[in-house]
């Protein structure tokens, strides 16, 4: 036994409170209200092929030209908010957006920056800030308010 003794050990002390699991979006911005911006973006993981012909051309993706399954991922600097997954790879990115409702489920007090695979936020979900680089044409010249 220590010389020293904890709070815990003490006759007639309480225990440290146990804290609640956080399990839901909302639980977990009600816990972190300082999360002002949050980033969505997918990511692709690589399969082996498989067997059967229409999992494997679902499985597909033209982008990584080998097989995936794709991963939705929504975090502020420090958390990972929501993690949405295990689609096959050629689904496109938007496609996985709306299929995981994230914009939903994340208020509309709160930015919400994307990449440039995700055209067309900003019209489909009109009640959310959407931040989203600008897509410039082929051979063709950003301007400098395009550049801020």
């Amino acid at each position: 036994r220590s010389l020293t003794s904890t709070a815990s050990e003490e006759p007639g002390s309480t225990p440290p409170k146990k804290r609640k699991r956080i399990t839901t979006l909302k639980e977990l911005l009600e816990a972190y209200p300082e999360i002002e911006e949050v980033l969505i973006d997918a990511t692709e993981q690589e399969v082996p092929q498989p067997k059967d012909k229409l999992k494997r051309k679902q499985a597909y993706s033209g982008k990584q030209h080998d097989h995936t399954v794709k991963t939705q991922i929504v975090a502020p600097k420090k958390h990972i908010l929501h993690v949405f997954g295990g689609l096959p790879g050629s689904i496109q990115e938007m496609t996985v957006l709306r299929a995981s409702g994230a914009v939903h489920k994340i208020g509309q007090e709160i930015k919400v920056r994307l990449d440039k695979s995700y055209a067309g936020t900003d019209s489909a979900y009109p009640d959310v800030e959407v931040q989203q680089p600008i897509k410039v044409q082929r051979q063709a010249n950003l301007t400098p308010l395009g550049r801020q």
